[in-house]
């Protein structure tokens, strides 16, 4: 999406007529936040910084207005609290405990403190303590705790990872329910581990953001060269910045299994701009 909204830009700037795409990316954008969010709050949540971060990036780079006023902050903010109070009321009219925000603030405590806890108290340099994992006596001591690449990823290259499928699937919750990556990070890999990590993200956060500044050097001085590689890496960076923020700080589900092996894409998409800007130089 970010992508779409980078070229929209591009094109103005060109004094190309960019108005088809703009439409589509605001069309996109709403079908795809309400599906997401239907499917999972934290995609939501994402979705929405997205579209921040990438306004933010979009605005620098080309050095406008940005669209994100004091009283559109505040708006965004009155509209998810009446947002978070119309889901509560309909979750009690039609009785979908599903739908209330109410209930979710209540699982953290029951599910996420028990968990923080176990991580602060076993977590070791390079691992956790062995056998302070939820499957007991099968606990390692390392790299076996809440971090997974997808089962059917492991099974298709055999890789020699353990397969907890069924604990994972019925005690989901009582695992890693809303346990911010950091901590997984930390339980699994060790606080090494972690700094290795936190470090890895400053670098492709800084190097993009250095690159992309060259790109647009590259622009200003009348290159066209760079044109669709700064589109793309403004989008893989806004996605990698926000999956990073939320994944890290908030759900390490937003980076766990499946969305592990779009995280690790997103920051070699950022870094492969590097090869570009010296195979040109």
């Amino acid at each position: 999406m970010g992508n779409l909204f980078a070229s929209a830009s591009l094109l103005t700037e060109l004094e190309i007529r960019s108005a088809s795409i703009k439409t589509l990316a605001i069309i996109l954008f709403f079908i795809i936040a309400v599906a997401g969010g239907m499917m999972h709050r934290s995609f939501l949540l994402l979705w929405l910084l997205g579209w921040f971060i990438g306004t933010l990036l979009i605005s620098r780079s080309f050095k406008r207005t940005s669209q994100m006023t004091v009283k559109r902050v505040f708006s965004v903010i009155a509209a998810g609290i009446v947002g978070f109070g119309v889901l509560e009321v309909l979750s009690r009219i039609l009785n979908f405990t599903i739908l209330s925000p109410l209930l979710r603030i209540s699982r953290v405590e029951e599910f996420a403190m028990p968990s923080l806890v176990t991580v602060i108290k076993n977590t070791t340099l390079w691992g956790h303590v062995q056998g302070s994992c939820y499957w007991g006596a099968k606990c390692l001591g390392g790299s076996d705790g809440y971090l997974t690449l997808p089962m059917n990823f492991v099974n298709m290259f055999t890789l020699p990872f353990p397969l907890f499928a069924g604990i994972l699937v019925v005690k989901k919750d009582a695992i890693d329910y809303m346990l911010p990556g950091i901590f997984g990070v930390a339980f699994d890999f060790g606080y090494l581990g972690l700094f290795a990590l936190m470090t890895w993200v400053m670098i492709v956060t800084v190097t993009g953001l250095y690159i992309l500044r060259e790109y647009r050097s590259k622009r200003l001085g009348g290159s066209r060269n760079y044109i669709g590689r700064e589109a793309l890496l403004i989008g893989a960076l806004t996605a990698f910045i926000s999956q990073s923020i939320i994944g890290l700080f908030l759900f390490n589900r937003s980076f766990n299994g499946a969305a592990m092996i779009i995280y690790i894409l997103l920051s070699a998409l950022v870094v492969a701009h590097v090869m570009s800007i010296k195979r040109k130089v």
